[in-house]
């Protein structure tokens, strides 16, 4: 009767501890889908370093590299009961190095604060899994490098995907104008591409590069990419880790990205509201 009590106990904890298990990797994967749906209502603190090589017909441009961080908080803000979230992403660059185009070659920027890009959308996923997006999208002159400095410019953005335990994919596309008068002119229609397969404990594999093209340059840029993701814990916060390669199939023939390796940290947080 010992004997049996014992083998019984022994089997109630390894079930015990393999059904924590399995909540455990639920959750962390339904945290990693959440992480990867740009409309989820969820917090974020990301920062992005990137690393890019470039390629071009002016001298010396297939030896140049820059080195950028990027902090993007995404704090979006739920509407009532509607599913339907508020979503604003700032993203502030801090550029650490970037090599400039002179017609004495190239400079180096050296440590300067870059132009700020945001986006200010409505987001939700319906229960089909559609995922649809729209709203603003802008760009602020806020560069400390007045050669590296952008216009004021804003437009409309959108974005459509789908949701699904196997895969995560979409596109967000937007057109942005300059609001300045003068001789310089900006057109850019760009956005991103993203698509994220999970593979278990919280696991991803995918990437979300993104594109432009430049109406008054005709400059293209097109980016491929694929990474790797991972959601775990720092104690009792979860955290979003990954890294992931580019390479630029279309880029500006002067002076162009090639390569853009990421990597992402991304603490998550409680929503203030």
């Amino acid at each position: 009767m010992k004997n049996k009590l014992y083998f019984l106990i022994v089997f109630l904890l390894l079930l015990n501890t393999a059904l924590i298990a399995q909540d455990e990797q639920q959750s962390a994967d339904d945290l990693a889908a959440k992480l990867n749906n740009p409309s989820a209502a969820i917090g974020t603190l990301n920062t992005f370093i990137d690393f890019m090589s470039y390629q071009g017909s002016l001298p010396d441009a297939d030896a140049q590299t820059s080195w950028t961080l990027t902090f993007q908080p995404s704090l979006p803000k739920p509407l009532g009961e509607s599913g339907i979230n508020l979503l604003f992403r700032p993203a502030i660059p801090i550029i650490l190095n970037q090599p400039l185009p002179t017609v004495n070659g190239f400079e180096n920027s050296g440590f300067q604060f870059g132009n700020i890009g945001f986006d200010m959308a409505l987001g939700t996923t319906t229960k089909k899994g559609i995922l649809l997006m729209g709203g603003l999208a802008g760009t602020l002159p806020t560069a400390s490098n007045e050669s590296m400095r952008a216009q004021w410019a804003f437009g409309p953005e959108a974005a459509v995907g789908f949701i699904s335990k196997k895969i995560i994919l979409g596109i967000l596309v937007s057109q942005k104008w300059d609001v300045e008068s003068g001789p310089r002119k900006t057109s850019v229609f760009g956005g991103q591409y993203f698509y994220f397969i999970p593979i278990g404990k919280g696991r991803t594999i995918g990437a979300s590069p993104s594109y432009s093209y430049d109406w008054e340059t005709k400059d293209f840029t097109l980016p491929l990419g694929i990474g790797y993701s991972s959601v775990t814990k720092i104690g009792s916060m979860p955290f979003k880790y990954g890294l992931s390669a580019a390479y630029s199939v279309a880029s500006p023939d002067t002076f162009g990205s090639v390569w853009q390796i990421r990597l992402q940290l991304s603490p998550v947080v409680n929503l203030p509201w």
